[in-house]
């Protein structure tokens, strides 16, 4: 019997000795995370085991943004074979253009050993932070507004005029939000272009619509701006929510018009548009509706003349024509029609039939046409069309006297205490860093063991 319950006692101290032994050698990822040094880059880190050699640690990756393709880009870790792997993966935005604040990244790792086994993680979600503020947040129906300077009644003003701007925006387009707007208010613009990759020294703003994500830097003192500029580029993530489209665009001077007619409370323009505007219909020299369906021009006065046409074209159609059919233009570009299948099939007219009808609704001299074309020849030359580039604002500060972008950005009229600018095709190029975004999102392809 003694015998018998030695034996016993032995099993199961062999037992004790192998269960633990089998767990410790499971192949498994044992843990995972995320670090950030915003904005420059983001590490993805992996702790993973296996009773064989592993050889592979892939970390594969995709932003959450709106986009016609959701592309999982991957990155391989350095990995010295072993049992036991700690490693990670950095991926450096400074390659191709930095993520906003509030965006968040999908990661999942596959693991492989020696043997041929593959172990894969859940998927997790990583939301970039810039750690380098201690950010306070308010949130009101869709809308949410983090800042981490100035007062409570300094967000709540810029919160409430936000609210309002979306007031607006619904009575004269019928548009509303279709989901969460976040917007990061910073302190100054110096501080606002230190979270970006690559800034222009005249940004004041950032619009990254398909994230539906905003970001400016708004000192206290430019309270007056800052709640202007909001309303402005607010405007622009809701439009975008609602037209989004792989097949076509908005036209920039719907886009632009609809964002300038939602700034001021009272829907007037600013005093520079109307001056710039009387101006050009005086001397004839109003830009193409057509022409400013593209890029806006880089030059100082034209900037400001194609955004005071761009808000008085989207007045006219507005006034004359009603939110009814606004909203429907709007849903048409959703569903790919191009700018002249929309207008023709809301209002009875392409961009041509609209030049007609609004250089008569504001006094202006009707276009040279051309015999037996269907189209009409510019009194001056079109501006060269190309992908909307910037959604930039100039740098506010709180002294010395108001000038005005030379760049076409957007928020490029906006009223400021001062700002310096850049001019010509360098302007542009750098205005096209939300395109360059959105390319990086979509075709950065996967990296590969050499």
């Amino acid at each position: 019997m003694r015998r018998l319950l030695g034996l016993i006692a032995l099993w199961g101290l062999l037992l004790i000795d192998i269960q633990p032994a089998s767990a410790q050698e499971a192949f498994g990822i044992v843990n995972t995370g995320v670090t950030s040094n915003f904005p420059q880059d983001i590490t993805f880190h992996l702790t993973a085991r296996s009773p064989a050699d592993i050889t592979d640690a892939e970390v594969r990756f995709q932003v959450e943004n709106r986009s016609c393709a959701q592309v999982e880009n991957s990155g391989f870790a350095e990995v010295t074979p072993g049992r036991l792997v700690t490693t990670g993966w950095t991926w450096d935005m400074r390659r191709g253009g930095s993520l906003p604040p509030g965006a968040t990244v999908q990661y999942r790792w596959i693991v492989r050993d020696v043997t041929g086994g593959v172990v894969e993680s859940d998927k997790q979600s990583y939301e970039m932070t810039d750690d380098q503020h201690s950010w306070q947040t308010i949130s009101r129906d869709r809308l949410t507004l983090s800042w981490y300077t100035s007062d409570q009644p300094f967000a709540e003003a810029l919160m409430q005029s936000a609210q309002d701007a979306l007031e607006r925006l619904e009575v004269s387009t019928g548009a509303r939000p279709q989901g969460e707007v976040k917007l990061f208010i910073y302190g100054s613009a110096q501080e606002l272009q230190e979270s970006l990759v690559f800034p222009q020294e005249w940004t004041g703003g950032v619009s990254f619509t398909g994230f539906d994500i905003v970001a400016i830097g708004i000192p206290p003192g430019s309270l007056v701006w800052g709640q202007r500029a909001v309303a402005h580029e607010l405007t622009h993530v809701v439009m975008d929510q609602l037209t989004f489209s792989c097949i076509s665009d908005v036209p920039t001077w719907l886009a632009e018009g609809l964002a300038t007619l939602n700034e001021d409370p009272t829907g007037a323009s600013q005093s520079e548009y109307v001056s710039a505007l009387n101006s050009a219909v005086g001397s004839d020299g109003l830009l193409s509706v057509r022409g400013i369906g593209g890029s806006f021009p880089t030059a100082q006065g034209e900037a400001i003349l194609a955004y005071g046409q761009s808000f008085s074209l989207v007045e006219y159609l507005v006034n004359t024509y009603g939110a009814e059919r606004m909203e429907s233009l709007l849903s048409a570009f959703s569903s790919g029609s191009t700018a002249d299948a929309a207008l023709e099939h809301v209002y009875g007219f392409d961009q041509s039939g609209l030049e007609v009808e609004w250089r008569d609704y504001i006094g202006a001299q009707p276009m040279i046409g051309v015999p037996g074309v269907g189209t009409l020849t510019p009194a001056v030359p079109a501006i060269p069309t190309f992908e909307p580039f910037t959604l930039d604002t100039p740098t506010p500060s709180d002294s010395a006297p108001v000038q005005q972008p030379t760049g076409g950005g957007c928020n490029a009229g906006l009223q400021l205490p001062s700002m310096s600018h850049t001019t010509g095709p360098l302007a542009m190029l750098f205005g096209l860093a939300p395109v360059m975004l959105a390319s990086l999102v979509l075709g950065v392809r996967r990296r590969r063991r050499e």
